[in-house]
């Protein structure tokens, strides 16, 4: 292996292979993603293939919360602005060029052809954490552009002597963070930096939700609530709960809600 320069000002071809077929079926899978630049749009084409699903019964794949028609595969666009996201992501990577003979078995590869038509095969990145977190982002903002999912919709509401409300939602297609605050009936809308997504989701769903304890409609008694992008309601304290006894993650993630107020 090897570190090796690419000239970013040339390319306008990506291609990202990665493979989770360390993990058992069904929940191992594979993707590949084609992403060319053009002008005016980001041209991709995704596909994901679910792996070695012939070793098990269609019963025990659809008690695991699967279904039989679980692959996906799309081609279009997406805006712009994921050019220079990635190409952000390529001016921080370090890469390692590995050649056939290293014996190199990862999870996560790329490709890189510019406009001579030159490529760079098997390219692993020394960051490939942080890749496959970006390129997650990507695949949401297919799902989006796709509608092959709702857009996540995060609801919080305190009742008190005084209602406050907040809905924030993440526009992966175009890479906005929007926040709806309403307190007292004075409504406020305003955009976070994109890069604070990942502290948020993370501080969300660190905690533990009951759903035997969910309110499926919009509560109207007194308390903190919080809907994760489930069209359910969580009490604070009573259906949301700290993943282990030295945890704070609940007080914490009331704290994360006052501070938007």
């Amino acid at each position: 292996m090897k570190e090796m320069e690419i000239d970013l000002e040339k390319i306008n071809h990506l291609e990202a292979n990665v493979n989770t077929g360390t993990l058992p079926p069904p929940y191992c899978y594979a993707y590949r993603l084609n992403v060319d630049f053009k002008e005016e749009a980001i041209h991709v084409k995704y596909s994901l293939t679910y792996l070695d699903r012939d070793q098990m019964e269609e019963e025990d794949i659809l008690e695991e919360g699967f279904t039989m028609e679980d692959d996906f595969h799309w081609e279009g666009e997406i805006p712009l602005v994921w050019k220079k996201e990635i190409n952000e992501m390529l001016k921080k990577t370090s890469w390692l060029n590995v050649a056939p003979s290293d014996g190199y078995d990862g999870d996560l590869e790329l490709k890189i052809i510019d406009t001579s038509g030159n490529e760079n095969h098997c390219l692993i990145p020394t960051n490939r954490v942080s890749w496959e977190y970006f390129l997650q982002e990507m695949i949401q903002a297919i799902y989006e552009v796709s509608d092959k999912e709702l857009p996540l919709i995060i609801r919080y509401k305190e009742i008190a002597v005084t209602t406050r409300t907040l809905v924030l939602q993440p526009v992966f297609s175009r890479r906005i963070l929007k926040i709806q605050l309403v307190e007292n009936g004075n409504e406020k809308e305003m955009e976070l930096p994109w890069d604070r997504l990942k502290q948020l989701l993370k501080a969300i769903y660190l905690p533990d939700y009951d759903h035997d304890k969910a309110i499926k409609v919009e509560p109207v008694k007194n308390g903190k609530f919080l809907d994760p992008g489930e069209a359910l309601w969580y009490k604070f304290d009573e259906g949301i709960k700290n993943p282990g006894r030295k945890s704070d993650a609940v007080a914490r993630l009331e704290k994360l809600f006052d501070d938007f107020f």
